[in-house]
């Protein structure tokens, strides 16, 4: 997997001699993409929305993943600065590269279901579930295996506030049958947002990147649907792709050495002294693999 990692164009220089060196949580860098937009996206968002420190003119340096590399981190930038602790729980490339592409398929799909899901089966069908509870007050489990997206769209109202269902604790069970009983001063409500808001936060928290839930399965067969329809749509699938990565990033476990560094690439649109050094690198890559 090639990535890209941004660094201010005074520190190009020590770079080239020196390396990309990691901070104490590790080397940020950013999945290349081929989308300049998307691809800069860091570079904008320092010097529009960040820090005044961090506003600069900046070069990305361009380089391969390596299983040395790791483990890992891929996530939001939420969570994952230089100043949080978190774990690095990616130890193989192959997982990396799962989680990048299952990051496409999820935040494509999410987009599709966004549009599509007030149509679908499984939602008119939940309608059905939930016009019933407002009059039974009974919620049987068998429903929740088979629709588990209940669990996230289903909106519940009890004192003044407002929950998802599987965050109420105080659910009953019958011995006779499994299900959840409510009293009268509950309301039941249908809300699509919340099922699109938790559901790939849920997954990333799985024991397992394999273990994606129905909810995914969702996503990913209405992204498979859409290209086989759609594939054309050029100027759309772009769209996707920018909302998919938008202030994610990938966090290597060690520093990059120069000789890694394939490309430099520059922030801005003037090339000159960067298709230069560009140059000088390959000319020097190329002696050094004769």
């Amino acid at each position: 997997m090639l990535v890209i990692h941004w660094s201010a164009v005074k520190n190009t220089k020590n770079i080239l001699k020196n390396g990309i060196k990691k901070s104490k949580n590790g080397l940020y860098c950013f999945p290349l993409t081929g989308n300049k937009k998307l691809d800069h996206w860091w570079v904008t968002a320092f010097n529009q929305h960040g820090y005044r420190k961090h506003r600069n003119q900046y070069n990305g340096f361009i380089f391969r993943v390596e299983k040395g590399d790791l483990p890992a981190c891929f996530g939001h930038a939420y969570g994952y600065t230089k100043n949080d602790t978190f774990e690095m729980e990616i130890t193989k490339l192959k997982e990396l590269e799962l989680r990048y592409h299952k990051r496409i398929f999820h935040k494509i799909g999410e987009s599709l279901v966004k549009m599509n899901y007030n149509e679908s089966k499984e939602y008119k069908k939940i309608l059905e579930i939930v016009e019933k509870l407002k009059t039974t007050r009974i919620l049987y489990n068998s429903d929740l295996l088979k629709y588990p997206f209940l669990n996230y769209i289903l909106k519940v109202e009890f004192a003044g506030n407002t929950y998802p269902l599987f965050q109420l604790p105080f659910f009953k069970t019958s011995k006779k049958a499994i299900h959840y009983s409510f009293g009268t001063g509950y309301k039941f409500n249908v809300d699509p947002t919340i099922l699109l808001d938790f559901s790939f936060s849920n997954w990333l928290e799985s024991k397992s990147i394999y273990e994606y839930d129905d909810l995914i399965d969702l996503f990913i067969k209405a992204v498979e649907t859409d290209i086989n329809e759609n594939y054309n749509n050029k100027e759309e699938n772009l769209k996707l792709l920018n909302d998919s990565f938008q202030d994610w990033q990938i966090i290597l476990s060690r520093s990059i050495s120069p000789n890694r560094i394939i490309k430099i690439v520059s922030a801005r649109d003037e090339f000159g002294k960067i298709i230069h050094k560009n140059k000088k690198m390959k000319s020097t890559i190329d002696k050094s693999q004769e």
